[in-house]
């Protein structure tokens, strides 16, 4: 549901998604992830890079062809410009 309402700049009801999901479910990268689009869609980099690699530190042992860490990683290049 974050994912669709970052889609659709639908900025309030996205914060409170991002902070549900933070506040009951610290430790899912799959959400840290979902947060962290949130962020960089807000123009957020920092926040959202905090995310990224919360979320890659978890999937550090994943497959490569794992797409929610392809994802992240190149989601964390593409905001630190690398």
């Amino acid at each position: 549901r974050l994912d669709c309402l970052t889609r659709l700049e639908r900025w309030s009801a996205a914060q409170e998604d991002a902070d549900w999901m933070l506040e009951g479910y610290p430790g899912r990268p799959i959400y840290r992830l979902a947060v962290a689009r949130y962020y960089a869609a807000r123009g957020r980099s920092d926040e959202a890079l905090t995310h990224l690699d919360v979320a890659l530190e978890t999937w550090a042992d994943a497959d490569a062809a794992y797409r929610p860490a392809q994802e992240a990683r190149a989601l964390r290049e593409s905001l630190r410009g690398t």
